[in-house]
C-alpha cells in the first residue's frame, strides 16, 4: 500500500481541485458498497421473497490528514448522506442493494514530531452508520495501524518468536 500510495506521488497543482477532494472517494466508495457482490446477486435471485433478509454490511477506511474535530463531523456528515442517497437508488434497482450497516474508519495521519489534535473515538452515527477516528504518524507508524486494523477486522493475532538460533 505504501509503494502504490508512493507512485501516486501528491496532487499536481495544475490538477482540478474537486478531482483530488476526500469527498470525491468517499462518494464512490459508498456507491460501491450499493453494488451487490456475485455471492449478494445469487441469493437475491434465488430466494425472491426473502430477498430482503440479505443484509448489504461494508468497510470504508479513509486514511486522510484532517484538520478538527468539526472536519470529522463534516466527513461523517457526507457519508451518512450519500449513504441514504445511494440507499433511495438502490431501493428501486436490481442490481443495487441498500446498505444495511457501514463502518467508517478514519485514519488520521500527521508528520513525525506533530501531536494530533482530534479525537480517537468510536460512535454511532446513525443506525446504518458507525464512525471509527484513529490517528497515527506517517511512514512506518502509518503501515503499523494498517496492520492493527487489518488484525481487528479479520480478528487475527499475531506471534512474534524471538531468540531461536537459525542455522
Amino acid at each position: 500500500l505504501t509503494q502504490g500510495l508512493s507512485r501516486l506521488g501528491a496532487p499536481n497543482e495544475n490538477d482540478d481541485i474537486t478531482e483530488c477532494s476526500v469527498m470525491h472517494g468517499l462518494s464512490m466508495a459508498v456507491e460501491v458498497l450499493c453494488e451487490c457482490s456475485e455471492k449478494q446477486h445469487e441469493l437475491r435471485t434465488s430466494m425472491m421473497e426473502d430477498a430482503s433478509l440479505i443484509k448489504n454490511r461494508g468497510r470504508i477506511i479513509c486514511i486522510t490528514s484532517v484538520r478538527s474535530d468539526s472536519h470529522i463531523k463534516m466527513l461523517e456528515e457526507y457519508v451518512q448522506d450519500s449513504i441514504v442517497q445511494n440507499n433511495k437508488l438502490a431501493a428501486g434497482s436490481d442490481s443495487l442493494m441498500p446498505i444495511t450497516h457501514c463502518e467508517f474508519y478514519l485514519v488520521h495521519t500527521m508528520p513525525l514530531g506533530v501531536e494530533s489534535t482530534v479525537t480517537e473515538d468510536k460512535h454511532n452515527v446513525s443506525s446504518v452508520l458507525t464512525t471509527y477516528v484513529n490517528s497515527t504518524k506517517s511512514g512506518r507508524h502509518l503501515a503499523n495501524k494498517l496492520l492493527q486494523l487489518a488484525q481487528t477486522h479479520y480478528e487475527l493475532t499475531m506471534t512474534t518468536i524471538t531468540g531461536i538460533p537459525m542455522k
